[in-house]
C-alpha cells in the first residue's frame, strides 16, 4: 500500500509504520528494544519529539514532531536502522523468519522488514491531536490484546495518565505544549 506523506516545518504528525506483510515481529521483546533504541537515538541526536506511541505486534503509531528535520527523513532513518538490527537479531535467534523476510524483499533488497512506505498526517488542531492519541492508546484494546489501554506494555498511555501500570522500558514521551 502506498501512502502520501505530508511535511510541515515544525509540524506535529500522526505516523504509522507497518511491517512488511504485517509480520508480527514486535511480539519479541528484544525487537521492540531495537525500536526504542532507534527512537531514542533520533530524540537525542536529530530532534525527534515523541508525544504518544504504541508498538503493536506488526506496526507502530506515533504522535511526533521532527523539529527542523523532515519527518520523512527521520522515519526513513528509523526504518533503516531497525531493519538492519532486526535482521541481525533474527539471523541468530530466528533464521527461518529471516528467510521469510528475504522472500518478501523488494527488488534490490536483501530482506524486507517494513512496508515500503509509511503514513504521516499533519496534526493541525487540538481536537485531532486528542483523537489520534486516544486512537493510539486504545489500539490494543480494539484488537482484543488487553482489556484496558494501560495494560499494554508498549504504549505511552501510563506515562501520559500518570498511572501505576506497566511503562515500556526505555522510551519516555515528551511533554506536549498546551
Amino acid at each position: 500500500m502506498k501512502w502520501k506523506n505530508y511535511n510541515q516545518e515544525n509540524g506535529c504528525y500522526f505516523v504509522t509504520a507497518a511491517l512488511r506483510n504485517f509480520t508480527p515481529l514486535f511480539d519479541e521483546r528484544e525487537i521492540v528494544s531495537i525500536v526504542f533504541d532507534s527512537l531514542n537515538f533520533l530524540r537525542r541526536n536529530k530532534g525527534l519529539k515523541i508525544y504518544a506511541y504504541v508498538v503493536m505486534p506488526e506496526h507502530v503509531h506515533l504522535v511526533a514532531s521532527a523539529g527542523e528535520a523532515s519527518i520523512t527523513t527521520l522515519i526513513g532513518d528509523f526504518k533503516r536502522f531497525t531493519s538492519r538490527n532486526i535482521a541481525k537479531w533474527l539471523r541468530v535467534n530466528n533464521p527461518p523468519l529471516l528467510e521469510k523476510l528475504k522472500a518478501d524483499a523488494y527488488r534490490g533488497q536483501n530482506y524486507a522488514v517494513w512496508q515500503e512506505t509509511f503514513r504521516s498526517e499533519v496534526i493541525y488542531e487540538r481536537k485531532f491531536l486528542v483523537q489520534k492519541i486516544d486512537y493510539i492508546h486504545n489500539n490494543p484494546v480494539r484488537r482484543g490484546l488487553v482489556e484496558e489501554p494501560g495494560d499494554w506494555r508498549y504504549t505511552s498511555f501510563n506515562q501520559m495518565e500518570g498511572d501505576e501500570g506497566p511503562v515500556a522500558e526505555g522510551l519516555i514521551v515528551d511533554k506536549l505544549d498546551s
